[in-house]
């Protein structure tokens, strides 16, 4: 019977150290402290270590989750302000292209008007040609520029799908 006291007031020694040094690595507070030492059951020191590993377990837990889901909303800011960017900048290209090809549109007209006539009062056949095949070549020039532009605003948006998907896995990864 003795050897069986001797080893419950080891361990409830050991156990009131190892809730001391609870408090120095900051697992533990000051008031569960003062509460282990002042138990005399060794199953209530336990209990009380227990709860508060639990406790400090699920702080960590909730920590570390809203860290991720700060994070994941960063990313997806970012996302979404980089989308924001592409539409403005191709709504401005086909703005910018519509009025090429209304100044283009005008000055063709205007040419029309101004007089490229003939001596019989008819239009000038060949400044007609001219003018319509640099309207044309103006036109299929604006249009390219326009494939070409959306064209880039598509590879941007697939880059944009791959660092999402990149980093949800890396979020998964770190949960």
């Amino acid at each position: 019977m003795v050897s069986v006291n001797n080893k419950f007031q080891e361990l409830d020694q050991m156990l009131k150290q190892l809730a001391h040094a609870g408090i120095q690595n900051d697992k533990m507070d000051f008031s569960t402290l003062m509460s282990i030492y002042m138990s005399d059951s060794l199953s209530d020191v336990r209990r009380k270590i227990e709860a508060k590993e639990e406790e400090r377990n699920a702080q960590q837990q909730e920590q570390f989750q809203a860290q991720q889901e700060a994070i994941q909303a960063e990313i997806q800011q970012r996302a979404e302000t980089e989308q924001l960017k592409m539409q403005a900048e191709e709504a401005k290209n086909i703005r910018d292209n519509m009025t090429r090809i209304e100044v283009a549109m005008i000055n063709a007209q205007k040419a029309m008007e101004a007089g490229e006539l003939d001596e019989d009062g008819l239009a000038n056949e060949n400044e007609l040609i001219k003018h319509k095949e640099k309207l044309e070549l103006e036109m299929k020039k604006l249009q390219q520029d326009l494939q070409k532009h959306r064209d880039n605003i598509a590879v941007k948006r697939e880059q944009i799908a791959v660092q999402r998907k990149n980093n949800l896995k890396d979020f998964g990864k770190l949960n």
